[in-house]
């Protein structure tokens, strides 16, 4: 999920961060995806430390943030405003509060709120940020986001999931080849990397994602074992023992038999992403293309799930 990092360093944007009712996210980013508005940035703030074995505290609540030029105001809050009424929020159900940046500024403004966090034995943190080695456990590993990402940076729900999945599958049985559909930053492939795989491979449709995610590889020395692309799940090619599908549900629903045929015989699957309501028929799609549903994860109304083939 990502929004547009512009460097040029003179002219004013506007960043717009939409408060709406819950379990709309996904809807509003693609409404306003195909609106021309790109798919924004989700952001949700968890209780740093969490492990899968410790108590997970209240997250707070989420918002969708967008940044337009000055200029382009008063066409987003006119589409905004639009697509509130047609899905009959309630008064007051929703907001939209907005601050004027300079460029350079976005960088500055991401450094602030950027918080380090422990995900099942992955120590998510900025490239500015300066660990405390001795506060490490001894089997932590530091997973560094590059200064600036706008998406993929491990803060959604799909994406700790994603994460702890990852960390499990590789304790029972490790995997060689690993590919990440909807890669984002690169941070399930890189991740996958540090923990051993010799070759992964991830695409994305958002132009920036390429770059930012072979900056994370490079930035973790597995830039030679990583390759990544701008491009739909139909360029890539082969058969993969671990398969990330971090998509939106009409995606997971489309794609679903293609999934499959990317995964090897003895391969897993791992889907996330999408929301409570839309759980039944992609995950009925995904069944109906010879997977087989081994466990389903729960984050207040976001879903993910793991497969296998179908014996």
């Amino acid at each position: 999920m990502s929004a547009p990092v512009d460097p040029d360093p003179s002219p004013t944007l506007l960043r717009l961060v939409l408060r709406i009712p819950p379990g709309w996210e996904e809807t509003v980013q693609w409404q306003l995806d195909q609106a021309g508005w790109g798919t924004g940035v989700y952001e949700q703030a968890f209780p740093a430390g969490h492990l899968d074995d410790e108590p997970v505290g209240r997250p707070e609540e989420g918002t969708l943030s967008y940044v337009v030029e000055e200029g382009e105001r008063a066409r987003f809050l006119a589409e905004f405003d639009r697509l509130a009424g047609i899905l009959d929020w309630p008064d007051g159900g929703w907001e939209v509060r907005g601050e004027s940046v300079l460029r350079h500024d976005w960088e500055t403004a991401w450094r602030e709120k950027w918080k380090p966090f422990r995900c099942g034995g992955f120590v998510v943190h900025a490239d500015f940020h300066q660990l405390d080695r001795g506060l490490l456990r001894p089997d932590d590993i530091p997973l560094i986001v590059p200064t600036g990402s706008a998406f993929g940076t491990g803060g959604h729900p799909s994406t700790r999931i994603a994460l702890r999945t990852l960390r499990r599958w590789w304790g029972v049985r490790p995997a060689e080849r690993v590919l990440d559909v909807g890669m984002g930053t690169g941070i399930l492939g890189v991740a996958a990397a540090l923990l051993g795989a010799g070759q992964v491979a991830g695409m994305d449709p958002d132009p920036p994602a390429e770059e930012q995610a072979r900056k994370m590889a490079a930035l973790h020395g597995v830039e030679e074992r990583c390759r990544f692309w701008n491009g739909v799940l139909e360029s890539a090619e082969g058969s993969w023992q671990i398969v990330f599908a971090n998509l939106q549900s009409g995606l997971l629903q489309r794609y679903a038999p293609l999934l499959r045929e990317r995964m090897s015989a003895d391969g897993r699957l791992f889907t996330g992403g999408f929301m409570d309501r839309n759980a039944a028929p992609t995950l009925a799609a995904l069944r109906d293309a010879g997977l087989r549903c081994t466990r389903l994860h729960e984050h207040g109304r976001w879903r993910a799930a793991e497969f296998e083939i179908e014996a």
